[in-house]
């Protein structure tokens, strides 16, 4: 994979070099800021990579390594990769001061040098994985990340090529706007662009790789909205998708803005279904 930067990415502490740190550059990005610690880095396919996309991480970030960290999804045959989306708060920088505390052997960083979308950082990150099976989830940890295990294990005994997790949320936690927005959202989505998913935005995903590949190469979704333009992609590729129940709870700290999101979301939800309908 080429290695080029346009600008200076965060340091990367010497004390991370028995973890096999690597910022890698996306092939389809050309403004990614990139570059290696000292020493070689061995690459190989993992069983699983789990992919989190992050805007404006700092506060936060360290606790979502802590809880990786103690989990199951903490082995040898598992890859984490991490996709900074161009964060001005110095993101990056608060994971590699926090990965020194953690035993995760094998993460990546996939750094963008601009803002692209939450759709964008996923798709790089996607791409980046280098894993049989490919999982994405949020910065927040809603949810266990050891629902993960489960998603892969539905995945395998169903022979799927998607596993999409669906929410059981606690109401009482989520605020009244989001409740409200969440529900519309749902409901325009089954009348525009019908995936045949009951939540489209769960952001717990397994993929195989061919799926990932078939997937998220062609993916123009740039916003939060990717997720309907995946589902819908794999609904006419005839890949079967299945659903997992998730227990989620509400995190505050959203970066969307609960205004003006909505509205970007069913642009692109539109534009969505056209791109699948003219492909």
């Amino acid at each position: 994979m080429n290695i080029a930067g346009t600008r200076e990415s965060a340091e990367i502490p010497a004390q991370l070099s028995h973890q096999s740190i690597n910022v890698v550059s996306p092939k389809w990005a050309s403004d990614v800021i990139a570059s290696k610690p000292s020493g070689a880095v061995r690459w190989q396919t993992f069983a699983l990579a789990v992919v989190i996309p992050m805007f404006r991480e700092s506060a936060r970030i360290a606790t979502t390594l802590a809880s990786f960290d103690g989990s199951t999804m903490n082995r040898r045959d598992v890859q984490l990769v991490l996709v900074d989306d161009g964060s001005d708060d110095d993101t990056v920088g608060a994971v590699f001061r926090a990965l020194p505390s953690t035993t995760l052997v094998n993460p990546i960083v996939v750094q963008l040098n601009r803002n692209h979308g939450k759709g964008a950082a996923v798709r790089a990150g996607m791409l980046a994985a280098d894993a049989d099976l490919v999982a994405f989830v949020d910065a927040d940890l809603s949810m266990d990340p050891t629902i993960l295990d489960d998603a892969v294990a539905l995945l395998q005994a169903t022979k799927a090529d998607v596993v999409v997790g669906h929410r059981e949320v606690d109401v009482t936690r989520q605020p009244k706007l989001r409740r409200v927005w969440s529900i519309a959202f749902r409901t325009a989505v089954r009348l525009v662009a019908p995936t045949g998913v009951s939540d489209t935005q769960c952001a717990c995903k397994v993929f195989t790789r061919a799926a990932v590949d078939q997937l998220f190469e062609p993916l123009a979704t740039t916003g939060f909205a990717f997720d309907v333009e995946v589902l819908l992609r794999a609904r006419k590729a005839g890949m079967k998708v299945v659903e997992l129940p998730v227990p989620w709870t509400h995190q505050p700290g959203s970066t969307v803005n609960p205004v003006l999101e909505p509205l970007r979301m069913m642009r692109d939800v539109v534009r969505a279904k056209l791109i699948i309908r003219h492909r």
